[in-house]
């Protein structure tokens, strides 16, 4: 049995289509709630880390987490049952696009599939996880935005090409940006990922009313993760120390 063992909790992943990794570890580190955020949903949870990671971290947020692969969904619910916040976790096997929940979000996190018009991996599940045939820029951010309460808040992290794309796109979608992490693997190597804070607008859709986001600051920042191999960065281990067994 493949287990990842975190300080306060464990994470079982056999069956899940995208395990434990440092992209989903610092979008559940990075994500920032508000005292007033009661809801949250994570999109494509695999094995469920991210929402433990943020369960971990606010102890008032309630935590939906979908996930289209129904052996994600198993490994992701042994996990939350498991856990020390399991009355305040739920994973369920399903997509965004006919997820159809009695309520809306305060927040919604993504560690959303990003491959566009590339060589698929043969392994189906993985595949599904990795490219955005099932789930595509589009869907995330339109599905999203209906998803979420007034002035909710979407954060996702994504390879920093693609990363770009996506934020141009969101602008369509009526989001805008509050906050963007540059993450560079060492501090001579180039941004590997973007992690991305939107919050939706509360202007409708189509609406001449749409603020251009050219007027609107939003906070930027870097993180570098490493100096050399397995000699990580103070801010690096500030983010991640509560929950990597030996930060």
């Amino acid at each position: 049995m493949s287990i990842f063992q975190f300080k306060k909790f464990s994470v079982k992943q056999d069956n899940s289509s995208m395990k434990v990794g440092t992209d989903a570890v610092l979008l559940g580190c990075w994500t920032q709630l508000r005292k007033t955020d009661k809801q949250l949903l994570e999109v494509g949870t695999g094995c469920g880390v991210i929402s433990l990671i943020i369960a971990q971290r606010y102890n008032f947020v309630n935590i939906d987490a979908i996930d289209i692969d129904k052996a994600s969904i198993l490994d992701a619910k042994d996990n939350f049952n498991y856990s020390p916040w399991n009355n305040r976790l739920s994973a369920i096997n399903d997509s965004l696009q006919t997820y159809n929940p009695n309520k809306q979000y305060d927040i919604i996190v993504s560690n959303p599939p990003y491959f566009n018009n590339s060589l698929q991996c043969p392994n189906n599940q993985r595949s599904v996880a990795r490219h955005t045939n099932t789930l595509s820029y589009n869907d995330l951010l339109s599905y999203s935005h209906k998803l979420l309460s007034t002035n909710g808040i979407f954060s996702v992290i994504l390879p920093f090409k693609e990363g770009k794309e996506f934020i141009n796109l969101a602008k369509q979608y009526h989001f805008s940006v509050n906050r963007i992490t540059k993450v560079y693997p060492t501090p001579t190597s180039m941004p590997k990922r973007l992690l991305i804070e939107l919050q939706k607008n509360e202007n409708i859709l189509g609406t001449e009313k749409y603020i251009n986001q050219s007027e609107k600051a939003y906070i930027e920042d870097i993180l570098t993760i490493e100096i050399s191999r397995h000699n990580y960065t103070e801010e690096y281990i500030g983010l991640t120390k509560e929950f990597y067994l030996k930060m």
